[in-house]
């Protein structure tokens, strides 16, 4: 690739998180069949071989198991350049007929596939559902059509031109998640204006009342977006190609400055949201345990000292909506962007941040549209007066990476005595217990749900491990890192495609600050989505945020030895010594 003025490479080695597994010599062959007529082994040795070589696959299914990342692009910015930034905004919102994405209960429901997708017959008639109505003229299946449209669904995108850089841009989209097809989708139509795929930030709001269809991997389709239809994803893409476009050729000469301001109220707690396990965990977990700071990113005409746009990073599920809502909207993400643009007079992108385990409060409104309102101008009402007083700065330096790590499996499990069962269930003892399950396993395979495993460990716990690659056939992801640098502000923007629990985005904003940035970004749902990202404490004590935490208890760690990684890579060396001490 040809060498772009002002910037120079990194070794892509440096980002290696992971050592590399090492070659295991292979496995000595069985003998037992040729001592048969020695007397060593009973007669029946091959008959019991035959059979555990039949029933190994089942016993080892899916025991691929996570690899390193790896950075794939990596630029590095050799001083700062005179800034040129744009905003604009592309409407897609779907037409009547298509299903909304999020909810898949409820009013959303229509029905299910034969044996909720379980089994093989069951995956059968999954596969039958999306390849029948991929196409024709009812594009709903699995969930009801939408009712209409109760306020526009759209991308904006924001793009710096910093002089001798290549271009960024920063787009969030009204959309539950973003998926890797859709990023590189993105990326391919704008490499005409010098975008790469570690210069395109797309991420989600994170609505549930957006679009479905959009999603490729089965289990998506079948748990909450309906069945893929190509066209909602070339609208999505077209939508947010279009706005970058625009946005980069309106760009005019700008200067950007960063700040940030806690989400807390008179009394100490937070005004915009919760800790929605509070509970669930009453006693356990407090009912502010969340990230509570909003970061935020403003732009302004150089000529005219105006704000031009401004970035908001504030980790919230925007779902004041529920199940029974069947009309498009940005929900509470479109309300925060609708009152807080209208206090500072400029367009607003709401990039999510950690917001896994995180939902909105109910300040007085009980619910619907009003409760919207009110949450949005709560907070343009917290973050605004701080918005005004932050210094901004004509000259930016860009630095970026991205790359690629394999997750692993993808699997879920409910048990009984969560923690003992998560204990026994691995390492050298975990088939103690098999011979217990056996039957039940046996019963179970031989009814064709072969991705359905009874586990009873040594540690007196009883689990049901369902195993997922059919349904989650793509398990390597994306990661993006930002290192912005304007006047003394030391800025790292570090994304995660999914929904990590809060304490997850602490804990990459402290790292990110020990290895010297002088303020954090995590944006959550972005250009991936691997569904969520619980830490191992919360992923031990059980919930729905650990049984959608697709690959296992270390999903966290690995989230954590990506952002590791691309902090290295973007020159955040002075702390790497600590990096690995939590």
């Amino acid at each position: 690739m040809a060498r772009v003025p002002g910037l120079r490479r990194r070794d892509p080695g440096l980002a290696a998180a992971c050592p590399r597994r090492k070659e295991r010599a292979p496995a000595p062959a069985c003998r037992g069949a040729s001592l048969v007529g020695w007397g060593i082994v009973p007669p029946s040795a091959p008959r019991l071989v035959g059979w555990g070589l039949t029933l190994l696959p089942l016993l080892l299914a899916g025991c691929r198991g996570p690899g390193p990342f790896r950075v794939e692009e990596n630029l590095q910015a050799e001083g700062p350049g005179a800034l040129r930034a744009g905003v604009a905004t592309r409407v897609f919102t779907p037409l009547p007929g298509y299903p909304l994405g999020g909810y898949g209960g409820g009013a959303r429901r229509a029905e299910f596939p034969f044996a909720l997708g379980l089994g093989w017959y069951g995956r059968l008639a999954l596969a039958a559902h999306l390849a029948w109505h991929r196409e024709g003229d009812e594009p709903a299946d699995l969930l009801v059509p939408n009712r209409g449209v109760h306020d526009p669904l759209s991308a904006r995108a924001l793009v710096l031109r910093p002089e001798g850089q290549p271009p960024l841009a920063l787009v969030r989209l009204d959309a539950i998640g973003c998926t890797a097809e859709l990023h590189a989708r993105v990326v391919a139509a704008l490499e005409d204006l010098g975008y790469r795929p570690d210069r395109v930030v797309l991420a989600a709001t994170h609505t549930h009342s957006g679009p479905g269809s959009f999603m490729r991997a089965p289990f998506a389709c079948l748990v909450a977006m309906d069945v893929f239809r190509p066209e909602v994803e070339e609208a999505l893409a077209r939508a947010c190609v279009e706005a970058v476009r625009a946005a980069h050729e309106a760009a005019r000469p700008a200067a950007i400055g960063f700040g940030a301001v806690r989400d807390r109220g008179p009394d100490g707690l937070p005004r915009i949201a919760k800790n929605r396990r509070h509970r669930r965990f009453r006693g356990e977990i407090p009912l502010d345990a969340i990230d509570d700071e909003v970061g935020f990113l403003r732009v302004d005409d150089l000529e005219t000292g105006r704000p031009l746009a401004l970035v908001v990073n504030y980790a919230v599920h925007p779902t004041v909506l529920g199940s029974d809502n069947l009309e498009f909207s940005a929900d509470l993400a479109g309300g925060i962007e609708r009152a807080l643009g209208a206090r500072v007079g400029a367009p607003v992108l709401f990039f999510n941040g950690a917001e896994g385990d995180v939902g909105p409060r109910r300040i007085e409104a009980p619910h619907g549209h009003e409760r919207i309102a009110e949450l949005g101008e709560a907070f343009a009402d917290l973050v605004a007066p701080a918005v005004a007083s932050v210094e901004t700065h004509p000259r930016v330096e860009v630095s970026s990476a991205w790359g690629s790590k394999e997750l692993g499996r993808p699997y879920t499990q409910v048990a009984l005595g969560r923690e003992r069962f998560l204990d026994g269930d691995r390492g050298p003892w975990a088939w103690l217990g098999a011979p217990l399950a056996l039957p039940v396993n046996a019963v179970l395979w031989a009814l064709g749900l072969t991705n359905v495993r009874v586990a009873i460990p040594w540690t007196f716990a009883l689990g049901v491990v369902l195993e997922l690659d059919a349904l989650v056939p793509r398990t390597r992801t994306r990661f993006l890192g930002l290192r912005l640098r304007a006047g003394p502000e030391e800025v790292a923007l570090l994304t995660v495609p999914g929904e990590p629990t809060h304490d997850v985005g602490l804990e990459i904003k402290e790292r990110a600050r020990r290895a010297g940035a002088r303020r954090a970004f995590v944006v959550g749902l972005a250009l991936d989505h691997i569904g969520y990202v619980a830490s191992r404490r919360e992923y031990r004590r059980g919930g729905y945020e650990a049984w959608s935490t697709l690959f296992g208890e270390g999903t966290a760690g690995q989230v954590l030895a990506a952002a590791d990684a691309l902090l290295e890579a973007l020159g955040f060396e002075e702390g790497s010594a600590a990096l690995g001490k939590k």
